[in-house]
């Protein structure tokens, strides 16, 4: 879909929703260009940024469709649809006359990407192909791992393939080396599903990681860790698992309450339980979605027996499940040591001890 745009400049104007689907494009300053429902031919000569969507028909993306040089400096593409709009198909080696662009976002809900489709983002830094949720995510990764993309430091993944069949991440080795390899410092696979987590290698890989976010996605395995490094993960400052859903084997942890009552003198190994040591803000809200219930009461002298210097400066446990924490510390709870906000919101909580 591919037209001579008559451009027009309206000061403060962006397109917020599909609701006119004639073809268009609106220049929203003098760098930006929003186009609906086409791909122009040519744009204007200062245009660094393009934003198009909203097709009513099928749409294939193809080696044609940038072909005017002039496409050839933009440096911010965005290509979207609406959840109930036609596919749109990205066609093998369509992107790769654009030798400028830096960031490009797909959030297009049924799209296919063809196995070669990625080839040629040599300079891109932000990879962003969220809430492309009928797409299946192994056709996604084919493409992914086959292309360049050699400076790539953010990559967003949100809700890919949710609404699929079977439409599962695998977060193998061949996974966590590509965010390696290509020195990935921003990861998002929040609201999807993964089928598994290689924990090995993932801590083996995971030294490029500022942050990442697993929030609300539903986690179907885990693969155990054979060898423990001592500080995996050393660069990584923002950690989110908010909302996350645990495997079926370790789910009756979310569906009971936990009475924890009486115990004096407990020693609390941190090297079992946390691997993002050097992390700044972990959150935590609704881990279990609400289902557990955690009463510490009458926990006393709980001491780690480990020097394990963990930099947390902010703990969110909002909705955690946390009915009584009526815990006495020796001092040394070392995740609390650099502790600046410890939020415990919507708990429901009924005894806090006095500070």
């Amino acid at each position: 879909m591919s037209l001579n745009a008559v451009f027009l400049y309206v000061a403060g104007y962006t397109i917020k929703t599909c609701t006119d689907f004639n073809p268009q494009c609106l220049k929203t300053n003098k760098y930006s260009l929003e186009c609906v429902n086409m791909f122009p031919e040519v744009i204007e000569s200062e245009i660094l940024k393009v934003e198009i969507g909203c097709f009513n028909s099928e749409v294939h993306i193809s080696t044609k469709t940038f072909l005017d040089e002039s496409w050839w400096k933009i440096q911010a593409l965005r290509i979207y649809n609406e959840i109930d709009q036609p596919k749109v198909y990205i066609e093998i080696n369509c992107f790769v006359k654009l030798k400028s662009l830096k960031e490009l976002t797909i959030n297009l809900p049924w799209s296919s990407f063809d196995y070669g489709a990625l080839n040629g983002l040599d300079a891109v830094t932000l990879l962003d192909v969220s809430d492309c949720t009928r797409t299946h995510p192994d056709e996604f990764l084919d493409s992914l791992f086959n292309s360049s993309v050699l400076q790539l430091k953010r990559l967003a993944m949100s809700s890919f393939g949710r609404d699929v069949a079977h439409g599962a991440f695998h977060l193998t080795d061949t996974f966590w080396q590509f965010v390696k390899d290509r020195n990935v410092s921003s990861l998002d696979v929040s609201y999807v599903m993964i089928m598994e987590v290689n924990r090995s290698a993932f801590n083996e890989n995971c030294d490029t990681l500022t942050d990442i976010s697993l929030k609300g996605s539903d986690v179907f395995g885990l693969s155990r860790i054979i060898t423990p490094l001592p500080k995996p993960c050393k660069n990584i400052r923002f950690v989110d698992i908010s909302g996350i859903i645990l495997p079926k084997h370790i789910q009756f942890l979310c569906q009971r309450v936990f009475p924890f009552e009486n115990y004096n003198n407990v020693s609390f190994n941190m090297k079992k339980f946390i691997n993002f040591w050097n992390a700044e803000t972990v959150l935590c809200d609704k881990f279990c979605n609400g289902q557990s219930i955690l009463i510490f009461k009458n926990i006393t002298h709980l001491h780690t027996d480990i020097d394990c210097n963990i930099r947390w400066k902010k703990l969110s446990l909002n909705g955690f499940g946390l009915k009584v924490l009526d815990i006495q510390t020796d001092g040394t709870l070392c995740f609390l040591n650099n502790l600046n906000v410890l939020s415990v919101n919507d708990n429901n909580m009924e005894f806090v001890p006095p500070i």
